[in-house]
């Protein structure tokens, strides 16, 4: 694979390196400055200065994967100013120094044309376990979300407030669909740095007032890759490996976001939250995992 090109105007290494200040931001939206760092924070899960951070480290995580730039002039791009910070910044994300880092990546399935082979069925099998996939064209979603940003272990917290806040609408709610939305791969990323979002696609609620800690966000139509599992935490976390990696880079289908989806029945939004969540962690509780996809051509 040819190395990147660098961009001839460089904005992107503008934004990142130089983002727009607090104090701009909270103009343009019109409130106070300590007002604005409160509801950020309670939005995206991070302060500025993290959400930042982060921004610039996942832009050097992506050169250092598909480009062949040296890895000292990728720090300097991304914002810092010696080859000491950017490896100890780097480690508390990725938990491997940037060498490290560039040095495991040995397959890049989205961005290269030399596919192994490409899968004719959807089935998956793995000794006696069986994934099932499929691709169906989705509408678009508009969904209500709760953004959590921490240990991985913590993401039913969010639910609670979620879940306290619908049970109180005075509206219908058959309907209601429920999605815990992923940005962040299991296997390389610090455990205490998840970010993760609890959404309900709620129909007819476009009008509907939000508290503070909620926001809109819209998936558009598509196509969605999606298979069904069920079980422990442990035997979930094996599927999607095989759903994400056994099946989907070889499926002539790339993702069109940065996230991936669950999707839980509604049996989880009804009685105990506490107690849902004990059957989910023993017993299991069906799920359908989500990718959404587009058709446009691998690059060789």
């Amino acid at each position: 694979m040819a190395p990147l090109r660098r961009s001839s105007n460089g904005a992107i290494w503008v934004i990142i390196n130089n983002p727009p200040s607090a104090q701009q931001l909270a103009q343009e939206v019109g409130i106070s400055i300590s007002h604005f760092h409160s509801v950020f924070k309670a939005v995206v899960g991070e302060s500025i200065a993290e959400y930042c951070l982060r921004l610039r480290i996942e832009r050097a995580a992506a050169l250092l994967k598909y480009s062949a730039w040296d890895i000292g002039e990728i720090g300097g791009l991304c914002g810092f100013q010696t080859h000491a910070s950017f490896s100890r910044r780097f480690k508390q994300f990725y938990l491997l120094t940037p060498r490290q880092y560039r040095k495991q990546q040995t397959v890049s399935p989205f961005l290269q044309g030399n596919l192994r082979q490409t899968i004719q069925a959807n089935e998956i099998r793995v000794g006696a376990s069986k994934v099932q996939a499929a691709v169906s064209e989705w509408p678009e979603l508009g969904l209500i979300c709760l953004r959590f940003y921490g240990p991985v272990h913590g993401i039913y917290k969010p639910w609670r407030t979620m879940l306290s806040w619908f049970r109180n609408l005075d509206l219908d709610r058959s309907q209601a669909r429920f999605f815990g939305l992923w940005f962040d791969g299991w296997e390389s990323l610090n455990n205490n740095k998840f970010r993760y979002e609890c959404a309900i696609h709620l129909p007819n609620s476009e009008n509907l007032e939000l508290p503070y800690w909620a926001y809109r966000r819209t998936i558009p139509d598509g196509l969605v890759a999606h298979a069904t599992t069920s079980g422990s935490i442990q035997h979930i976390e094996r599927d999607w490996l095989l759903f994400s990696t056994d099946w989907f880079p070889y499926s002539s289908y790339q993702p069109r976001g940065e996230f991936v989806m669950d999707e839980y029945p509604q049996e989880l939004t009804r009685g105990s939250l506490f107690a849902n969540f004990a059957k989910f962690l023993s017993v299991g509780i069906p799920i359908q995992m989500c990718i959404p996809v587009q058709t446009t051509p691998h690059l060789g």
